[in-house]
Parts: C-alpha cells; sequence; structure tokens
C-alpha cells in the first residue's frame, strides 16, 4: 500500500512538471515571436530612412542644369572624384549631408531607444572585383556596439549604400 501511495506521488510530480515546462515553452515562443517583429519592424524603418535620405535634394551641390543633386546623385559624382558647379567637392557634400540627415533623424544614445550609433557608407564594385568605398564612411558608434539593424541599397553604376544601428 505504501508503494502504491509513493508511485502516485511521483506520477503526480512529475505531470506538475510537464504542465511547468509546457507553460513555460508558450511563454517563450510568445518571446521570440515579439523580438522577430520589432526587428522587421526597425529593418523596415531603417530601410525607408535610408529610401528617403537618397532622395534627399542637397542645399548646396548642382551637378548639371540648375536644379540641386540628390544626395543619390552626389554620391555618384563623388565615385568619379566630380565637383559641383559651385566648386565644392562632391565627396564634401556627400559627407555633410548624409552625416546630418543621420544625426537628425535618429536619437543616439536616448535613454527612450536602444540606438548607439550608426555607420552610412557607399560602396562600388571595381574592375578587380574588390570593394572601393566611396568618399568617407560616416561613423557614430564604438567599435564594440552590436549592430541591431543593416540596410543596403544599390543605386546604380555599380555602388551600394550601406546603413547600420547599433545598440548598446
Amino acid at each position: 500500500m505504501v508503494k502504491k501511495k509513493a508511485q502516485e506521488e511521483i506520477v503526480g510530480f512529475v505531470l506538475v512538471i510537464l504542465v511547468v515546462a509546457v507553460i513555460f515553452l508558450v511563454f517563450l515562443g510568445i518571446a521570440i515571436r515579439k523580438s522577430d517583429t520589432r526587428e522587421k519592424t526597425e529593418n523596415t524603418e531603417v530601410s525607408q530612412f535610408l529610401d528617403a535620405a537618397l532622395q534627399f535634394t542637397t542645399d548646396d551641390c548642382i551637378l548639371r542644369g540648375i536644379q540641386p543633386a540628390k544626395l543619390k546623385e552626389v554620391i555618384k559624382a563623388c565615385k568619379d572624384n566630380n565637383k559641383c558647379k559651385n566648386e565644392k567637392s562632391a565627396c564634401a557634400v556627400y559627407y555633410d549631408t548624409a552625416k546630418a540627415i543621420s544625426e537628425n533623424s535618429w536619437k543616439i544614445n536616448d535613454k527612450d531607444t536602444p540606438i548607439s550609433g550608426y555607420s552610412f557608407k557607399s560602396t562600388y564594385d571595381s574592375s578587380t572585383g574588390s570593394s572601393q568605398i566611396i568618399g568617407n564612411e560616416i561613423i557614430n558608434h564604438s567599435s564594440s556596439s552590436p549592430i541591431i539593424a543593416e540596410v543596403q541599397k544599390p543605386i546604380g553604376e555599380g555602388i551600394t549604400v550601406h546603413f547600420l544601428l547599433f545598440s548598446n
């Protein structure tokens, strides 16, 4: 009789452990789904930011005609080491404009956001097959920060624009 009662207690204990494990797995699954959704939202937001930045019209660079150039056109001009009509370097305009757009768009080290920095650079594939950086990379983060979002956009002529966000 004592042996049967002990077996029943062990079976009850195992059932309790199984129920707790199932509940834990359900909560774990919900938590993983929420983090995936947040990551997709962040990547979508970064992608839309980069699309808008590339269409941004610069204030001080006219490449041809009388219309100020878009950032995308300035990046292409920088690759070819061209100058704007006002003799300002296209690379200097690219750097200044991309830095200003990035700094004004992202709250870096704000207590309400996990973003600690960003990197904005453009590369092109040279005829040798290697990737070359166009102008200077705009970096505002520490080298040990993990990447939380990364977007790459090809803009033609073998040029790709890269934007990365970093977390604390």
